[in-house]
């Protein structure tokens, strides 16, 4: 049973003893948050972010240079993704 269950559990509890939990559980919330925010969390979470980033960018490029390339077998199409495609490899 969590601390907060055992003072709604037993309403007799004085309140010195309810104050010493709320403080303890205070004091933990306050290192898991400094913890959180210290800058090498910061700086995991700013390199994590940018390698997704960049991943969901290459998977979405390719999905639509994909479709560019099957779209390049449509007649009217054809001369206006032939001049993309050069215009990439050079």
């Amino acid at each position: 049973m969590t601390q907060r269950r055992q003072i709604i559990a037993k309403p007799q509890m004085q309140q010195s003893d309810a104050n010493k939990i709320i403080v303890t559980e205070l004091v933990k919330m306050h290192k898991e948050l400094r913890r959180y925010n210290s800058m090498r969390m910061t700086f995991l979470r700013g390199i994590v972010a940018g390698f997704g980033y960049v991943i969901g960018a290459t998977v979405v490029v390719s999905i639509a240079l994909f479709i560019l390339a099957q779209l390049s077998n449509v007649g009217v199409l054809k001369p206006f993704i032939e001049g993309f495609f050069d215009l990439i490899g050079k």
